[in-house]
């Protein structure tokens, strides 16, 4: 994973979406943003949900409720 972020930049991305502030992280440039930066701003907006899928890989889904 650190090819796509370190700890310590995710917990700054998720430390700034709280306070409402822009998000700083190499995850949100460049081919980092394609892969998974666009989906965890969804995630952390509340806007997607993150489960475990049959056969053990990880799903995202709309937030149904």
């Amino acid at each position: 994973m650190q090819l796509i972020a370190t700890q310590p930049e995710l917990t700054r991305l998720v430390d700034d979406v709280r306070r409402g502030t822009e998000p700083r992280a190499r995850v949100l440039e460049g081919w980092r943003r394609e892969l998974v930066g666009n989906e965890l701003l969804e995630l952390l907006a509340g806007r997607v949900t993150l489960s475990v899928a049959e056969g053990g890989g990880l799903a995202v889904s709309p937030e149904t409720s």
